[in-house]
């Protein structure tokens, strides 16, 4: 499985059908190619996800690598997250933030777990359309 920002969408005219995905994540650039019946399948998540999980079968041939995409998942909402402020970050959920936030104990009061999941943290994320987040990401490159 891998999870990238599409950066590449190519659907040569000679490839009968064949997608070639680009993707980056944080240890660097990966491609992915989509069998015709798979594009079929994904074809809302291949050409519109901004970040796009990808389940499939590593093949290798020589130096080249490449994943065959089987199941493919649309997952950018999350980049929502890039965008949150910063104090989103500064909620204690564990006594490993007693350095933080002194020796309160978590089991009562605000502290409590119950309690953060109880939607603490949801009053602080803004409410925002997925369109918002297209500043964050560089466009992708499409041909086809």
């Amino acid at each position: 499985m891998v999870a990238g920002i599409v950066l590449v969408r190519q659907r040569p005219g000679t490839a009968k059908g064949v997608v070639f995905l680009t993707l980056e994540d944080e240890s660097g650039v990966g491609n992915v190619v989509v069998w015709k019946k798979v594009m079929e399948r994904f074809r809302p998540e291949i050409m519109g996800a901004r970040l796009l999980k990808v389940k499939g079968r590593i093949e290798r041939e020589g130096d080249i690598v490449h994943l065959v995409a089987h199941r493919m998942d649309d997952c950018s909402d999350q980049l929502l997250l890039l965008s949150e402020s910063p104090d989103m970050l500064d909620v204690p959920i564990c006594k490993a933030d007693e350095i933080k936030y002194g020796s309160a104990d978590p089991i009562e009061g605000d502290l409590h777990p119950s309690r953060l999941r109880a939607g603490r943290l949801s009053k602080h994320r803004p409410v925002r359309h997925p369109r918002n987040v297209r500043d964050l990401v560089p466009k992708s490159r499409d041909f086809h």
